[in-house]
């Protein structure tokens, strides 16, 4: 296993979408950014598969794109408990359907276009400030 350590403007740990898109959008401004994750991609979890509106549109602000054939546009959303439910349309915009691992997947892809520094199956080991310097260092071990 290696061990190094990087400068950088901004670290993120963590590669999930919410680390992903801060990590982009820190980018857009100009910054270098570090994201560290134990996993190897695309992560997977029970969870977001679903994008409302704001969300949606977030994407769009980060440059991230979703092709036609990679999810399903919905205008509304339905609760349903045993017999009773509830259900609206957006008032703005639509939501997006999308498998969890392919989010991940173009927003990795998006991340690395942006320039953002991708370290898999690493753990952090330590975030130290230079002295000298607002900058600060992370060693990390893979």
């Amino acid at each position: 296993m290696g061990q190094g350590t990087m400068h950088t403007d901004v670290f993120v740990a963590g590669a999930g979408p919410a680390g992903l898109a801060a990590a982009i959008a820190t980018r857009q401004k100009g910054l270098r950014v570090v994201v560290a994750d134990s996993a190897l991609p695309p992560i997977d979890k029970a969870c977001g598969e679903g994008l409302m509106p704001d969300g949606f549109a977030a994407l769009s602000k980060l440059g991230v794109k979703v092709g036609c054939n990679q999810a399903v546009r919905f205008r509304g959303i339905r609760f349903v408990k045993g017999e009773d439910s509830v259900a609206a349309a957006f008032p703005n915009g639509c939501g997006l359907g999308i498998r969890r691992t392919t989010l991940h997947e173009v927003l990795v892809e998006r991340a690395a276009e942006a320039g953002v520094s991708l370290l898999w199956g690493t753990t952090l080991l330590g975030i130290s400030p230079l002295r000298m310097s607002r900058r600060s260092f992370v060693a990390w071990e893979r």
